[in-house]
């Protein structure tokens, strides 16, 4: 039996600001799903053009991971759900 190898992926993603934990629970949530993060980027504190879910500024942050795609749907669903979490963006690395 051949082992799957894991995809790349990048996750684009912005942090209610007053959350310093926050970064800890997305990687708990793509370690808990098999993924393995490669590269952490923190791109700082931002102001929005307009308000997202009440905020006005936020923490932008840039991750690179592997994960095996079967595991991708319930990751980004999780990701969904996330209350720390104001926006992501999930792309596929090739």
């Amino acid at each position: 039996m051949t082992q799957k190898k894991a995809d790349a992926y990048e996750i684009v993603f912005i942090m209610k600001n007053n959350d310093s934990k926050a970064p800890e629970t997305i990687t708990n949530l793509i370690e808990e799903q098999g993924g393995k993060i490669e590269k952490k980027d923190a791109w700082g504190v931002k102001r929005f053009s307009y308000p997202i879910k009440k905020e006005t500024q936020g923490t932008y942050f840039d991750w690179y991971f592997t994960l095996h795609k079967s595991d991708l749907k319930s990751l980004s669903k999780k990701l969904e759900y996330s209350e720390e979490l104001l926006r992501f963006l999930l792309l596929k690395v090739t």
